[in-house]
């Protein structure tokens, strides 16, 4: 081997330490010894000792965080804090400018570059878990002692050598940390090429599944932890909470009341980017000097650990449906690459989410098969409006949808579509939501070629148990661009049986009727699939 002259940083092997030690071991070789200080001091700041598969849940705020995110904590050797270790995170890089909506279309079709990113844990807890209040699943992996140093040896590579064209639905952070823990074992496979589309859930159960864990665990969010706290006030209790936080002289407060208005204004300054307005700031500081006049600690809050995200079903979709209308069947056949649809069931999701991408449905039916939708992206956030939190809910739509009204024969025009409206939620199993919007839609056999107006979509839905959910949804629309239109209404009752981790069954009646046309009605029995 010639002498390497110049910065030593920069040599190959300092470089690719990872794939130095493939070659070695592969293929019998030995290398000469070359001093790397960026690598060997970066590498000895970690120390690590453990890997562990981080999964945090959804972020109503941002579509592009839907399904949640992963990353990776490596667990630090000689340390007694866990808050003190490392975590490794792969995003898009931004520079925090686009709103959400226009982040997660730019992020769907590879708009920006990813690239790896290493802090203390501690900082990814207070991001995820305070500030945006998600909740954290801690998946620690069995590994060896020469995997873990495999894996952070690929690590520098791919954080000091390499970016990558980010796509939330394909080369997102869970593809790319399924890519870099195979580095571990080839064996295991973590990364399935016949998928277009991979999502966190996917990644947490191939490694749930296929490798050894030494634990799992639960770090809930700061507004789970309210929630909870809520939930064991009693009615007394909850009354004097919600005049505490409104202002109002309250006396007699229970310690576990006092607790809760200081998680609740805790959870309001981390949501407002550190900052209490001067009255909450006051009132903030009577109850920490009430709670330091009292000596018993109040109830320790346990949060239930359900809804594991290893426990979800897949994230894409093959459906048969059989409709009778009068004397007549039609089939529909469905493929969505990406789904979950708020009336499935929710095990291992948030209740009630909705996030749908690329995907088609065909109608057969009288020996006639046409597409009946081809969905581009669909996601709808039913973030609760409480006392403690005044969300908005959101939904948006787009892609090519069949008109049945009576505005053209048949067609198949492109629509966007978007609502804002409220959501009500009872201990998570019993939904209300009423949405309203516009819509706009674009077809040569249109009246003028377009369509546009306004939307009124309501829900109710009812988690029976993680097998059996209830629903109803109605959606009142009125092309305003279309002097000769009518309003029309589509609504749909029914449940969904779920077979856990496989697919579902579902059993529909749909209703749709024109303002001064017949009303039509559909019995369905639909078979999903997931894959």
């Amino acid at each position: 081997q010639m002498p390497y002259k110049g910065d030593p940083n920069k040599h190959p092997l300092c470089r690719f330490p990872a794939r130095r030690k493939f070659i070695e071991k592969k293929l019998n070789l030995k290398f000469s010894n070359v001093r790397c200080p960026d690598f060997e001091e970066w590498k000895k700041g970690i120390n690590p000792v453990g890997v562990t598969l981080v999964f945090a849940t959804s972020y109503p705020g941002n579509p592009a965080s839907m399904f949640g995110h992963t990353f990776l904590r490596f667990r630090r050797g000689n340390k007694v804090n866990d808050l003190l270790d490392y975590g490794a995170n792969y995003g898009a890089n931004t520079d925090g400018s686009d709103n959400p909506l226009f982040y997660a279309v730019k992020g769907l079709f590879g708009g920006y570059k990813g690239s790896f990113s290493v802090s203390p844990y501690y900082q990814k807890v207070n991001e995820y878990g305070q500030i945006e209040s998600r909740d954290l699943w801690e998946y620690e992996l069995k590994l060896s002692a020469s995997q873990i140093d495999l894996m952070i040896s690929h690590l520098w590579e791919l954080y000091y050598n390499a970016w990558l064209d980010y796509w939330f639905v394909d080369e997102n952070c869970s593809y790319v940390l399924a890519a870099l823990i195979n580095v571990a074992n080839p064996d295991w496979k973590l990364v399935d090429s016949r998928k277009w589309f991979v999502m966190p859930h996917d990644i947490v159960k191939k490694v749930s599944m296929q490798i050894p864990l030494r634990s799992i665990k639960f770090r809930p969010g700061v507004k789970k932890v309210l929630e909870e706290r809520l939930e064991h006030l009693d009615g007394e209790q909850r009354d004097k909470f919600e005049r505490l936080i409104d202002g109002k002289n309250v006396k007699s407060l229970k310690t576990d009341t006092l607790d809760a208005g200081l998680d609740y204004f805790n959870y309001k300054k981390m949501k407002q980017k550190g900052q209490l307005s001067k009255k909450e700031n006051s009132l903030y500081q009577k109850l920490l000097v009430a709670r330091s006049k009292r000596s018993d600690r109040g109830n320790l809050i346990f949060v239930p650990t359900k809804n594991r995200p290893d426990d979800a079903h897949q994230s894409s979709l093959l459906g048969m449906t059989v409709s009778h209308d009068k004397d007549k069947f039609s089939y529909f056949f469905t493929n969505e690459q990406v789904f979950k649809d708020w009336i499935d069931a929710d095990k291992g999701y948030e209740p009630f989410s909705r996030f749908k991408a690329f995907g088609f449905t065909v109608k057969a039916s009288e020996l006639r098969i046409e597409f009946d939708n081809l969905n581009l992206v669909s996601a709808t956030s039913h973030t609760p409006w409480n006392t403690i939190d005044a969300s908005v809910s959101w939904e948006v739509n787009s892609g090519y949808r069949r008109v049945w009204d009576n505005r053209c024969d048949n067609c198949f025009p492109l629509e966007l579509e978007g609502k804002v409206g409220l959501s009500f939620m009872s201990t998570h199993d019993f939904l209300f939501t009423l949405l309203v919007g516009g819509f706009g839609q674009a077809h040569g056999d249109l009246p003028d070629g377009h369509g546009a107006g306004w939307i009124v979509t309501s829900r109710m839905g009812h988690s029976a148990n993680d097998k059996l959910k209830f629903f109803i949804e109605g959606n009142i629309k009125s092309d305003q661009a279309n002097k000769n239109s009518d309003w029309y209404l589509d609504s749909t009752a029914g449940l969904t049986v779920s077979v856990e981790r496989v697919g579902d069954i579902q059993l529909k009646t749909v209703v749709r009727k024109i303002k001064e046309g017949p009303e039509k009605i559909m019995h369905q029995l639909a078979l999903n699939f997931f894959y």
